[in-house]
């Protein structure tokens, strides 16, 4: 339980909302293989209920989630999704690699509860990625990826990505690129750039720069 806030741009304070905020989730392993679970979040103006289940097999990994919501200016809606991931055994052709699919379904009218934005009917959305990763020896791996949105039946976004990572030591080193193709705006490249460092007794060094927003990071942490 708690008043929602969100960092404000244009200041160094936050917005705070004075509704509260209401959440609740629970899992439980009902075996070795197969895990469930219940979650509630509410405000005054919207709620939403849902409820997971991740099954483990020799296959794969299968991940549903549903979820309903209610808001008092448009009404109910439900979303779907279903996630599946598989490992390479150890010994094979593709040791080491690991597979993912994801499928989301969203009714016109799902609208989870956000006090910083007003609900509005959004239409039928489907959201379909795809994920491969490979790592090759002990320093090295590589991943590719691609996603599209579906939206009242036209496509309003395609995205292909390519990442590389090098972990040497201390050293974590990752670099992404991506093109994202949509019909309202000019197809765009962007690339996001991150290194990590760990010296030791407790001191980590991070930095990153992404051309999406224009930005660069830099922090030192220590525990």
């Amino acid at each position: 339980v708690g008043l929602p806030s969100r960092p404000d741009p244009q200041s160094p304070f936050y917005q705070y909302k004075t509704q509260p905020t209401v959440s609740a989730y629970h899992r439980w392993g009902v075996s070795d293989t197969l895990t469930m679970g219940v979650n509630a979040q509410a405000t005054r103006s919207g709620q939403q209920g849902g409820a997971a289940a991740v099954l483990s097999t020799i296959a794969g990994v299968l991940d549903l989630d549903l979820a309903f919501t209610h808001n008092q200016e448009i009404g109910t809606g439900h979303a779907e999704q279903l996630q599946y991931r598989y490992y390479a055994p150890p010994k094979s052709v593709f040791t080491d690699g690991t597979l993912s699919l994801a499928v989301r379904h969203a009714s016109a009218d799902f609208s989870p509860p956000n006090q910083f934005a007003t609900a509005t009917s959004a239409g039928r959305t489907w959201d379909f990625q795809t994920r491969y990763s490979q790592r090759f020896g002990e320093h090295l791996s590589a991943g590719i990826g691609y996603s599209q949105q579906i939206r009242r039946n036209e496509t309003t976004s395609r995205t292909c990505s390519l990442t590389l990572s090098h972990r040497w030591g201390r050293v974590n080193t990752d670099f992404t690129i991506q093109r994202n193709e949509e019909p309202a705006t000019k197809d765009s490249w962007s690339g996001f750039f991150s290194v990590i460092i760990n010296f030791g007794r407790g001191i980590t060094a991070y930095s990153s720069h992404d051309t999406a927003t224009h930005s660069t990071r830099t922090e030192v942490q220590y525990s």
